[in-house]
């Protein structure tokens, strides 16, 4: 069974969460919000997870302490 890094530690994917792991190997675009409420350690640990299920995909990195910048809001209407 698939493992995916989350900001809290390792699941397990199961029936469920099947449809995170095709979300992820279909996306465009992907985003982790909220970095700012987890440690560089963790963050390094979900960019790793998400890459091996998806290394294509423009990968963008947010936080509400900082201002979105406008490319990732191009990415996401699909002008990137």
């Amino acid at each position: 069974m698939e493992k995916l890094a989350l900001s809290h530690g390792y699941i397990q994917l199961r029936p469920m969460e099947m449809l995170l792991k095709d979300q992820l190997t279909s996306a465009d675009v992907i985003l982790i919000n909220k970095i700012d409420s987890i440690d560089e350690f963790t963050l390094k640990e979900v960019e790793s997870s998400i890459l091996n299920f998806n290394d294509s995909a423009l990968f963008f990195k947010t936080s509400a302490l900082e201002k979105v910048d406008d490319e990732v809001f191009e990415a996401m209407l699909g002008g990137a």
